[in-house]
């Protein structure tokens, strides 16, 4: 895929992306009538807006806070996946891969 954008160049952008694929195929199967198959698609989109709206951003303020809403996104995908697994929508090793990818993207907006 070509790359267009100042957020698409970033290494953690790509991950996210990774994890929003993974996420969106992950849940594509499960029952409609459980929230976390909405809230984990949104919350795996905010990741990537929250992140692309950074790179635009010029005053770091500003693009920390947002990099901030990102970790927090992140966060709440991985309390999707908890809930996910809790009602046997994910088996253990699904649940434990996406939380590894979701980590790494986490620690690259950590570091």
């Amino acid at each position: 895929m070509d790359r267009y954008f100042p957020h698409e160049k970033l290494q953690v952008y790509a991950k996210a992306v990774d994890f929003a694929t993974r996420s969106a195929a992950l849940s594509s199967n499960w029952d409609k009538k459980h929230s976390v198959v909405d809230h984990l698609c949104r919350a795996a989109e905010s990741l990537l807006l929250n992140l692309a709206e950074a790179a635009r951003r010029q005053s770091a303020p500003g693009r920390l806070n947002l990099v901030d809403y990102a970790i927090g996104s992140s966060l709440e995908c991985a309390a999707c996946l908890d809930i996910a697994y809790i009602k046997r929508l994910l088996t253990e090793w699904q649940c434990d891969q996406a939380k590894h990818q979701l980590c790494e993207v986490t620690k690259s907006l950590l570091g």
